[in-house]
């Protein structure tokens, strides 16, 4: 993975952390990771488990679904 690669995973991450209205302190939390690897994500330093990444966009999707079918 290249460096802009990184990069570009932290920008995803940190607008689902946003999206979601999550703190990072929560990130931390549903992701059960030590606070300086969410940072190091978040920084572009290290690779972000596709887990993760499709765990949020998961998050983010129920967050959608739930606010369509409560109209």
């Amino acid at each position: 993975m290249t460096e802009q690669d990184r990069k570009n995973q932290a920008r995803r991450l940190s607008i689902l952390l946003w999206d979601l209205n999550l703190t990072n302190k929560e990130a931390i939390e549903a992701c059960g990771v030590n606070p300086r690897t969410l940072f190091r994500w978040l920084a572009g330093e290290s690779p972000i488990p596709k887990s993760v990444m499709t765990m949020f966009e998961l998050m983010l999707e129920k967050v959608a679904y739930d606010l369509a079918d409560s109209k």
